[in-house]
């Protein structure tokens, strides 16, 4: 067999001895910097803590902003609306789900302006037959009544009231 050797150790009893107290040296040279090591690192994770929750929060605000001035612009409309103002909304809204709304709001108003226009035609036409029906029934011979569900007398024409002895 063949030996080789690279390195000659020293194995005298006080080269260990001075080997183990460079190490305790050494470890005590390190333990010094521990406290101010720890500390830099509690610190560097408190400011990122703080930055993080900074963003959350910003960002929370920034999203509900983004939601609730289309929902209070849409309460406005609203409003509106109810005063008798059928102009369609123009709002822009980053919000797939809030754009959908305000369609649809757009769409009812538009309905609601449609409506209206009928139901002003109607009544027109109603006026203009009850119109028609009182003067007939004002100049016809005969006496007329015209009683509710409940046999509640609701109009009588001239002739009826004469016949009857009462005011019409």
């Amino acid at each position: 067999g063949v030996v080789v050797v690279s390195k000659v150790l020293n194995l005298a009893p006080g080269a260990k001895f001075d080997d183990i107290v460079g190490a305790y040296q050494e470890f005590q040279a390190n333990t010094l910097i521990e406290n101010p090591l720890k500390s830099m690192y509690f610190i560097m994770q408190i400011v990122m803590s703080l930055v993080i929750l900074f963003a959350a929060v910003w960002f929370g605000f920034h999203l509900a902003k983004q939601l609730s001035v289309p929902l209070v612009q849409l309460g406005r409309a609203t409003k509106r609306v109810a005063g008798g103002d059928y102009s369609s909304l123009e709002i822009e809204s980053g919000s797939e789900e809030i754009s959908n709304l305000i369609g649809n709001f757009n769409q009812m108003i538009a309905n609601l302006s449609s409506s209206e226009l009928e139901l002003q035609q109607t009544i027109k036409n109603l006026n203009q037959y009850t119109s028609y029906v009182e003067i007939v029934l004002g100049n016809v011979s005969a006496g007329v009544l015209s009683v509710d569900m409940s046999g509640v007398v609701t109009t009588m024409n001239r002739r009826a009231g004469e016949l009857l002895i009462v005011d019409p």
